[in-house]
């Protein structure tokens, strides 16, 4: 048990230096890489001590099969060195998540983890608001640059719904409310300022989730016992929810740009989200060429790494992506794992942890997301809170 409690404290810096990951840059590349590598190294060499017995699941094994056939089509990619980084990438980040499952995780222990990520989180919008930084200099967009590094603005939003989701359950939760209004209302300026549409919609797709998930969970003994009372406290606590909302976007209108809400809204219609002019092609477009290069082999597909090696361009969606160039056994594989971790956080009535899942596979719809941590972060959160070690998140 001390073995493990070592490699939990390792956890705890992980996921709030994720969001900073693309300042934390040495010679051979991230530095969280290597401190993933360390923390399953340090795990390994425990299980090989104590020889306790190691947990599979159905989800790990699908992800470990998809994984497998993304490989295999590297012999036909027309790119086999950037299949060969998404390939390592993602291989680590899955064992990350078998290292999690192999772990007894306490409810106290998972809040500290929420905690630092919501921390991590609403100190980065911070830094965001405070500093202004437009990405690449222009438009309407902003991000955050340190040490000459800035990150996209799509992966801000993406890292950070699951902290503004975090904030959100501990606010209901009556957690210290008046610091976890805070760090929701700075999340939620972050990712507005990031301009990422689909970082709103998952947003949105998270929050609405999350309502409607604990309300079909309430139960009156339940409640009664664990002293949430949330019958009582739902309705002015939703309608303060989305009085802070209207005051972020309010303020941030007033403080950023005088034009910036009528740019906003232009960018976040539907018709910006499917034809992104700024771009110079919208996802619709792009889309309809992948999936003409697709039907010249609709079974193998053009091999992990293809689509960009050949258009020179992203997908911008991570199933079709995966559809386009491993083909649709490995999609089925892909859906078949998420589908199982949304199954146990259903059945255990784990709101938060459900939210977080539907805001990725929300947001993964609009970007390409073989190695980014904002889809692994919610897969490996999610396994952590199927195996903590009680009845459910929500007791």
């Amino acid at each position: 048990m001390m073995n493990d409690n070592i490699v939990k404290y390792l956890f705890y810096f992980y996921f709030p230096l994720t969001i900073f990951e693309f300042a934390l840059v040495g010679p051979l590349g991230s530095i969280l890489k290597y401190y993933g590598i360390f923390i399953i190294s340090i795990w390994l060499m425990i299980r090989l001590i104590d020889r306790k017995k190691i947990i599979n699941d159905s989800s790990i094994v699908l992800f470990g099969l998809w994984l497998v056939i993304s490989f295999i089509s590297i012999l036909w990619s027309s790119d086999m060195d950037i299949g060969i980084y998404y390939f390592f990438a993602a291989a680590n980040m899955i064992t990350i998540s078998w290292v999690v499952l192999n772990l007894d995780w306490q409810d106290k222990e998972v809040n500290v983890v929420l905690l630092l990520m919501e921390v991590s989180g609403a100190l980065f919008c911070l830094l965001m608001i405070a500093k202004r930084d437009l990405y690449h200099g222009v438009g309407i967009r902003y991000t955050l640059e340190l040490f000459g590094a800035e990150i996209d603005p799509n992966n801000i939003a993406g890292l950070i719904v699951p902290s503004s989701l975090a904030a959100l359950d501990s606010v209901l939760r009556k957690r210290h409310a008046v610091m976890h209004l805070g760090a929701f209302f700075l999340t939620i300026i972050g990712i507005i300022m990031a301009g990422s549409r689909g970082g709103v919609l998952a947003l949105l797709a998270g929050l609405i989730t999350y309502i409607m998930m604990t309300l079909m969970n309430k139960d009156g003994k339940q409640e009664e016992s664990n002293g949430l009372r949330l019958k009582g406290i739902w309705r002015a606590r939703s309608f303060l929810i989305i009085v802070i909302f209207a005051l972020a976007i309010d303020l941030l209108t007033r403080y950023i740009n005088s034009n910036f809400d009528e740019q906003l809204l232009r960018r976040l219609s539907l018709t910006s989200l499917f034809n992104n002019a700024d771009n110079g092609s919208g996802r619709l477009d792009i889309w309809q060429s992948g999936l003409d290069l697709y039907k010249n082999n609709i079974f193998f597909g053009l091999g992990l790494g293809g689509f960009g090696g050949m258009t020179g361009l992203g997908v911008h969606n991570q199933y079709l992506r995966i559809l386009i160039e491993t083909g649709p056994i490995a999609l089925m594989l892909f859906l078949g794992a998420n589908i199982g971790i949304i199954k146990k956080l259903f059945k255990s009535k784990s709101s938060l942890g459900f939210s977080i899942m539907i805001s990725m596979l929300t947001v993964i719809f609009f970007l390409d997301a073989f190695q980014k941590k904002y889809m692994w972060n919610p897969i490996i959160l999610s396994l952590m809170f199927t195996r903590m070690n009680y009845h459910n998140y929500e007791k």
